[in-house]
């Protein structure tokens, strides 16, 4: 029996409260996955501008993460 298959077996025999908690964990999981990359290519992107001599104000960066920390706020806020 291989390892999915086996895992599969696990999962059949999963109570609901169970079952509920691996999704969880699988949507945690993708969700900080789909991040990583994201800030991986902001990064790499980031890192392009400046050897190429961009570059920015303080006090536009700093309105920026303003900016888009008050819009994830208030998107999970509802």
């Amino acid at each position: 029996m291989s390892r999915v298959e086996s895992a599969l077996e696990k999962v059949k025999h999963l109570t609901e409260i169970q079952a509920e908690a691996l999704l969880e964990w699988l949507a945690l999981r993708e969700n900080g996955e789909a991040l990583r990359h994201r800030l991986d290519k902001e990064i790499e992107i980031g890192l392009v501008q400046l050897k190429k001599g961009d570059r920015f104000a303080a006090k536009q960066v700093h309105a920026e993460i303003r900016q888009r920390s008050h819009q994830r706020r208030a998107a999970k806020n509802g």
